[in-house]
């Protein structure tokens, strides 16, 4: 399994975070946030929490080892004009 910021990801799913706020998303998410928002810059950012029920993850992950609950998030990321 690959590790990444203390959660446990089945090889070869590990994450490929594009920037720091996909990483900051993954920490929050982690401790239990349902959303997170960031701006930088010329650009906005918001991620919301997806839960993955077992009922979907017997077919989208069907190698699990696990019953552990999972999320996943939807990011959205829009250009401000200055």
């Amino acid at each position: 399994m690959a590790h990444r910021q203390g959660i446990k990801w089945p090889e070869p799913f590990g994450p490929k975070f594009k920037n720091n706020f996909e990483t900051s998303v993954v920490n929050a998410f982690s401790g239990g946030a349902q959303e997170l928002e960031m701006s930088e810059p010329g650009r906005y950012y918001f991620a919301g929490a997806i839960p993955l029920w077992n009922s979907c993850l017997k077919c989208h992950l069907p190698h699990r080892t696990s019953l552990e609950e999972r999320v996943a998030a939807l990011v959205i990321s829009m250009p401000l004009s200055n």
